[in-house]
């Protein structure tokens, strides 16, 4: 995660990122409750979906939306993807989160209550600091 954070930083917006804290407290509860689906709601650049399926360990999947894929692509791809693994285990839908969970019909397969942790870290320009 190391190298991740620092391309990351490198290339966002520092305020709008969070810190490994952060990621560490997340993995923390996955591994308590032994989440095994993860719904990861503004993927930016990917940190907390690597985050996530690290911790989900085999098995798991992480479906994160973002509204665009950009810096997921730019930035989080090349590093998650040397872990092939890990890389299968994200499931990446661009758009609105709304528009993704009708689009990828998670809802209508009735997923609406199958997520054993959801991290919603979205929109930040609506957010007040």
């Amino acid at each position: 995660m190391g190298i991740f954070a620092k391309s990351s930083y490198e290339g966002s917006n520092p305020i709008a990122d969070y810190c490994a804290e952060t990621h560490t407290l997340g993995e923390n509860f996955i591994h308590l409750i032994k989440a095994k689906k993860v719904l990861d709601v503004g993927t930016s650049t990917g940190g907390s979906a690597l985050a996530w399926s690290l911790a989900s360990g085999e098995g798991g999947k992480v479906y994160t939306f973002d509204i665009s894929l950009d810096n997921f692509k730019r930035i989080g791809v090349p590093v998650i993807k040397k872990n092939g693994e890990v890389f299968k285990r994200i499931i990446p839908v661009e758009g609105p989160a709304v528009d993704g969970l009708g689009m990828y019909r998670l809802i209508a397969e009735g997923q609406s209550n199958s997520f054993d942790f959801a991290f919603i870290d979205a929109d930040k320009v609506e957010q007040c600091f």
